[in-house]
Order: C-alpha cells, then sequence, then structure tokens
C-alpha cells in the first residue's frame, strides 16, 4: 500500500516538474513571439527595410541558416537520445532551435518586401533604426 503511494506522488512530482519545464518553455516563447511581433510592426509601418547585401547574398545566408539550424536540431536530437540524463538541457535548446515565429516564415519575398540594393549599384545607404 506505502509503494503504490509512493509510487503516485512521484509520478505527481515527475508530472509537476514536466509542467513547470514547459511552462518556463512557452513563457520564453510568448516572449520570443512579442519581441518579433514588435520588429515586424515597427518594420510594416515603414514599409520595407534596406538591406546592404545584394538580393542574392541574403537569399544565400538565409538558405545557410535554415540548413544548419536543421543540421543543430538532428545534433540535438541524437544528443537527447544518447545523454537521457541530460534531458531538460537538450529540450531546452531544441525548444528554441524550433522557434520561428507565430507563422512559419518561408524566406525572403521575390516580390519586393525586403527592398535590396542591386549589386551594381551598391552603395552605403544609411539604415533606419528599428526603435521609433
Amino acid at each position: 500500500m506505502n509503494s503504490q503511494l509512493e509510487e503516485q506522488v512521484a509520478s505527481l512530482i515527475q508530472e509537476c516538474q514536466d509542467t513547470e519545464r514547459q511552462k518556463s518553455w512557452l513563457l520564453e516563447r510568448v516572449i520570443r513571439s512579442q519581441r518579433l511581433g514588435n520588429e515586424l510592426a515597427t518594420a510594416v509601418k515603414r514599409q520595407s527595410f534596406r538591406v546592404k547585401k545584394s538580393k542574392s547574398t541574403v537569399t544565400a545566408e538565409y538558405t545557410q541558416a535554415r540548413a544548419v539550424n536543421e543540421q543543430l536540431k538532428q545534433v540535438m536530437e541524437t544528443m537527447n537520445t544518447e545523454f537521457p540524463q541530460l534531458n531538460y538541457t537538450f529540450e531546452g535548446i531544441l525548444n528554441m532551435l524550433n522557434i520561428n515565429g507565430a507563422r512559419k516564415f518561408s524566406g525572403p519575398t521575390e516580390d519586393g518586401a525586403c527592398l535590396c540594393i542591386d549589386e551594381e549599384n551598391a552603395e552605403n545607404v544609411a539604415e533606419k533604426p528599428l526603435c521609433p
């Protein structure tokens, strides 16, 4: 009887710890989402933003960053299975790697939402700050 109660208490404590961990992750995601929302709202108010790099460079960097993110996810998932005692740390890192914003961002658009400077006409243009 006592062993059953101890098992139930242990499972409840584990569930509480898991719930607390999920709560902190969700709070972190909400805060990051709010920051992203503020930055996007500022960019929308300005209607566009300038990038000092060419469009091909921006697209290449974006593609490379996505590939690195996917590789990091695979490494962290492998480490998570090989070192279960560090599960909490690895899940926190995986949670950060899975943050992409409120909607899935498909990448830099081709319709000019990002005004990029052409390579031929690359002149030094001052950028507007994100904060108003």
